[in-house]
This record gives structure tokens, sequence and C-alpha cells, in this order.
């Protein structure tokens, strides 16, 4: 439809667990992704945000490197769609960096930890910046699922984690909770 090529290079945005303001979050999103063009934020209610880009070089960098986090909680990034109702919307899934700890680092190959995103929920991309301590993948997960705490691989089981404050969040949003450092769990 022509009347919906405004929107074409639009995000919805909503900071999980936490509440934020529009001037605060225009300015950690400025500092975040330094956009090439003019990006605008529009504040939809219920602390959504929608941001429209006028580069489409912008739009592409928010929105295939996520994930992103604001103030250590975890920026939800959508396409825009029409019709959209803050009131009536739920977040049912959110990127994370997931963190493989201990790997072997015959497993540090990009299929084998694709395989291993997929094992937890579905892996969106390998970190290229994975260190040699342990491996880092984007993996899109349901927020009302709940995780497996550990991934076969070879001989062993290898706990995983996410950055803490993913536990916290998935507490303020009322979701399932799960103990995700490796301390925490007992292995199966």
């Amino acid at each position: 439809m022509e009347s919906w090529k405004p929107w074409k290079r639009a995000l919805i945005l909503k900071v999980l667990g936490k509440n934020v303001s529009y001037k605060f979050l225009a300015n950690k999103l400025n500092d975040l992704w330094t956009p090439i063009c003019l990006v605008e934020l529009t504040d939809l209610t219920m602390n959504f945000f929608l941001v429209r880009f006028r580069c489409k070089e912008d739009y592409d960098h928010v929105f295939h490197e996520g994930p992103w986090t604001i103030t250590g909680n975890y920026l939800t990034t959508r396409k825009w769609s029409p019709d959209f109702k803050p009131s009536e919307d739920t977040i049912n899934t959110t990127l994370v960096q997931v963190r493989f700890l201990g790997l072997s680092i015959e497993y540090f190959m990009e299929d084998t930890l694709l395989h291993c995103g997929n094992a937890i929920e579905r892996e969106v991309k390998v970190d290229k910046q994975t260190a040699d301590t342990y491996a880092k993948v984007c993996v899109e997960i349901d927020l009302n699922k709940p995780l497996v705490p550990f991934i076969g691989l070879g001989m062993s089981y290898n706990p995983w984690s996410m950055k803490g404050y993913i536990k916290s969040v998935l507490n303020a949003e009322n979701m399932v909770t799960y103990k995700m450092s490796a301390s925490e769990q007992k292995k199966p």
C-alpha cells in the first residue's frame, strides 16, 4: 500500500524490564548506534517506541547487528507492522547473546556454533568477536518457554550463559525464570 511507504524503514522498540523516557532513550540510541542520517523517534505509549530511519544503512545496521542493550536491559526490535497497538501487544521473543563456556577449541567452528545455538532456541548468527575462552552466538529466545541448561557436544555437556541481566528482565516481565550460570546448574 502506498500509504505505508514512509514506514518501510521503521522499527518498533521496547526496552525489556525497564521504563525509559523519550529523551533518555533518544540519547542512548544515538550513542549506541551512531547513525549516519537523521533518526526519528516517536513514543507510542506503554514503553513502546517507533524509530524511523532516513538511511537504509542505518536501518540495516540496527536491525541486523543486535542484540542491543540499554543500561543492561535488552532492547527488542521488530519491523513496523500496520495497526500496531501497544495496549494489545506482548513481547514473546527477543534476541540475546549466549556464551558457551569452556568449549573445546575444536568446536569453535561456525557450523558447530550454529548447531549449538539452535539447540537452545532459534540461532540467528555467530558473533565474529568470539573470544579464546568462550564462544558467542546470537539466539532468538521465546520468553514464554524454559531453556535447556546444557548442550551435549562430543563426550560432555557444556554449560552456557546469557548476560546476567536477562534473569531479572524475565522476572520483571513476569515470564518463566531459568537459572543461567554454570554455578547454578546441575548436570543432567
